[in-house]
């Protein structure tokens, strides 16, 4: 069902914590809301994408396409070949060969942090605007383009999730031939 309660609203299960000496189980719940605006997953590829369908899916089955929208760029492998472009929530999978697009995409979502800080800024009534989700699978990809790697992190850097807008981003760890942006792990703690 779709989440009707606003407390419970960007709020996702994605595991349990296991209470050994108490013998029992908590649900881990990711809140995009407080303390997480955004997500860097370091992994395997296969576990990260499955990691990522996890979180997609559990947004999915508990929000409408009118509280969250995402836009997907892929430098990896895993996205495109899935069934997550079905779904009405996902606006686009865009593979790195997409050149003029992805650059559409940057727009929209500069566009948009723009518009909803200049409305929250002067006052203004806000109409209900779905949260918006940027997906980089292989962030080691998006730096090979200079212009939109600055781009994402300019966004990150003006605290674009105060303004329901948050980025999820995947990496695969050292040694596995490629390198991990460990310098831009600290800009998705906001």
């Amino acid at each position: 069902g779709q989440i009707q309660n606003k407390e419970q609203f960007l709020k996702m299960p994605i595991g349990l914590v296991d209470f050994t000496e108490q013998c029992m189980q908590k649900p881990l719940v990711f809140d995009w809301q407080s303390q997480n605006p955004h997500l860097l997953l370091v992994g395997s590829s296969s576990d990260l994408n499955a990691g990522l369908r996890s979180i997609l899916f559990a947004l999915f089955s508990t929000h409408s396409p009118a509280d969250v929208h995402f836009y997907m760029l892929e430098f990896g492998q895993g996205l495109r070949d899935t069934l997550l472009s079905s779904y009405p929530h996902v606006g686009d999978i865009l593979s790195e060969e997409e050149t003029e697009k992805i650059a559409r995409a940057l727009d929209l979502f500069e566009d948009e942090f723009r518009k909803r800080e200049e409305d929250s800024l002067s006052g203004k009534k806000q109409s209900k605007r779905p949260d918006l989700f940027l997906v980089i699978n292989n962030l080691a990809g998006l730096r090979n383009n200079e212009n939109w790697y600055m781009r994402v992190f300019q966004l990150l850097s003006n605290d674009c999730h105060q303004y329901g807008i948050h980025i999820i981003a995947m990496a695969l760890p050292q040694g596995t031939g490629t390198k991990v942006p460990t310098n831009d792990i600290k800009r998705f703690k906001s």
